[in-house]
């Protein structure tokens, strides 16, 4: 036998001992089967889907609770982590209580804040659980279906709590990131949340559109441009940067993706590929709960008199460095 012909045989054993032994996989075809779960692969260290010539279903990400389909999926990307995907789809929901070591910018750890709320309210059952290499505490609670929908938030329960609702995903175990590992704490069932959880996890019912008049009308996009500009990108939380990928949705009736990727731009871990596939997935599930002034909000939040500091000469700079980035997504 030749070298080459060596070479390629090696590596197809090599490739054939892999498709055998992946954990990644097979815990995704468990979950598809025994917990009757929606999956997809993530690309290792990321917290999104792989690109949509890749997907095998027409779902968010790709996503499928099929066991052949996981099958292929891992075959061809051996190395995937596992999203799981939240809501009544899957009938589960992910209460994730953070750590100040994993999220250094948290006044305090989030089980503080967990602390707190079970003081005022009572202890919530135990439930399945697993741990992220940050140290972020996972609880999985039932989806209580029909048209109850769990709102996706950061920090609004308390410090340091997350909830990842309806529409979004987890990465779950045996999932890895860096030299870390997701794992399973226990294998207890899936619990019932308590009815004072479901009341602050509960998304609210859209207002009747008499009460958003005076979000009737698009801004226009030159005032869009001025908010991105002086809307800061410094989080390193994923949902954070999707949910302002949303609101410019809103905002510009899905016509603002150049002006998403501007302003992705400004983050220092940009990524072209995972921004196109983060304004897909929003154009795919469009957020009706946002009106046309979200993204105005959202700067409002952050900076309460920005129509003021649009007019200081001290944003100037900061104002020609996003028509800078604007420029170069055209």
């Amino acid at each position: 036998m030749s070298e080459q012909a060596v070479r390629i045989t090696r590596e197809k054993e090599r490739t054939m001992k892999k498709q055998k032994q992946n954990d990644r996989r097979d815990a995704a075809i468990s979950y598809v089967q025994r917990r009757h779960w929606t999956v997809f692969p993530v690309p290792p260290g990321l917290k999104c889907g792989y690109s949509k010539d890749r997907h095998l279903t027409d779902g968010p990400w790709g996503c499928t609770s099929d066991a052949d389909i996981v099958r292929r999926y891992w075959n061809d990307s051996p190395r995937a982590n596992v999203g799981l995907v939240m809501g009544a789809v899957s009938g589960v929901w992910d209460l994730e209580i953070d750590t100040r070591e994993g999220h250094p910018d948290l006044a305090h750890d989030g089980a503080t804040s967990l602390a707190a709320l079970e003081a005022k309210h009572g202890a919530l059952p135990r439930t399945l659980s697993f741990i992220s290499p940050s140290g972020s505490v996972h609880r999985l609670f039932n989806h209580p279906g029909g048209d109850f929908r769990v709102e996706h938030s950061t920090s609004k329960l308390g410090i340091g709590i997350d909830v990842i609702g309806d529409g979004f995903m987890s990465v779950v175990p045996p999932s890895r990131k860096g030299k870390g590992r997701y794992e399973w704490l226990n294998d207890l069932p899936v619990a019932a949340a308590p009815a004072w959880l479901l009341d602050l996890v509960r998304r609210p019912a859209p207002a009747p559109r008499s009460s958003l008049e005076s979000d009737a009308e698009l801004p226009s996009r030159e005032l869009v441009e001025l908010v991105l500009a002086l809307l800061p990108n410094d989080s390193d939380e994923y949902d954070d940067w999707k949910d302002v990928g949303m609101a410019i949705w809103a905002s510009t009736a899905g016509d603002g993706f150049d002006l998403f990727d501007a302003w992705s731009r400004k983050w220092h871990g940009y990524n072209a590929a995972n921004t196109r596939i983060a304004w897909k997935q929003i154009e795919s599930s469009p957020p009706h709960r946002y009106g046309p002034r979200a993204i105005i909000n959202k700067l409002a939040e952050v900076m309460p008199e920005w129509e003021t500091a649009a007019m200081n000469p001290a944003y100037d700079a900061q104002i020609d460095e996003f028509n800078k980035l604007l420029d170069a997504c055209a």
